[in-house]
């Protein structure tokens, strides 16, 4: 039934990628009268693709679930979230400053570089996903909301606003922290693609060091990134 399916979603959504409907129908009428009701078996054959994509929706299965990536799931639950916020660090990067104190983190979280910064690399990945795989693409607001529903479910949530108050921090700031996981989630699910933009799998790195990007000082892509 399931190759049934994955083939029905293909000839409906990607009707190049997979045989067209008379030659599959051709080779697979016996296992199609096997598994479907005789009702939904004459649909089809009377119907074709037609009949497919009305069974699919009225099963609600007319798109395939999302799953998302194991391995970046294990990632986020192994980190050591916020744990060296404030320490000092060796060899800072160009372009990137140290704050100092939980409020100097605070402070620069609330600059309007910070939006920018956000914003503007969103909309790179999110354009450039829809320029070079547009059958990708189409799933993204899919692939997002699911995302979004494990990470309310993880209580990784709760563990970031408790280490962000616990390093004398706002714990506003969880909400860059959501938004700085999500797209580099949705950057790690896309990599696969040919030249697709890695700024906020770099931004992430922080996160992995136990730190937390605070924001931008100056006026963003002119300025530097700011992690405590």
């Amino acid at each position: 039934m399931d190759e049934c399916l994955t083939y029905f979603r293909a000839a409906i959504h990607r009707p190049g990628s997979v045989a067209a409907w008379d030659d599959w129908w051709a080779a697979n009428e016996p296992r199609v009268r096997e598994l479907f009701p005789r009702l939904e078996y004459l649909r089809l054959k009377a119907r074709g693709v037609v009949a497919a994509e009305d069974y699919l929706r009225r099963t609600g299965q007319l798109v395939e679930p999302i799953r998302l990536n194991q391995e970046f799931m294990h990632l986020l639950q192994s980190i050591g979230w916020l744990s060296n916020c404030g320490q000092p660090l060796q060899d800072c990067p160009d372009g990137v400053v140290m704050a100092e104190s939980g409020a100097e983190a605070a402070a620069a979280a609330r600059q309007p570089g910070t939006a920018a910064l956000r914003h503007g690399q969103s909309i790179d990945l999110y354009n450039y996903v829809g320029a070079n795989a547009r059958e990708v693409h189409v799933r993204w607001n899919d692939r997002a909301r699911a995302m979004n529903e494990w990470l309310d479910a993880s209580g990784l949530v709760k563990v970031w606003v408790d280490r962000l108050v616990g390093v004398g921090a706002d714990g506003d700031m969880v909400k860059g922290i959501r938004s700085d996981v999500l797209f580099a989630w949705l950057g790690h699910e896309h990599r696969g693609i040919p030249g697709c933009p890695d700024s906020h799998l770099r931004l992430f790195s922080w996160y992995r060091l136990g730190r937390v990007v605070c924001g931008w000082s100056g006026n963003w892509p002119e300025g530097s990134l700011v992690v405590y």
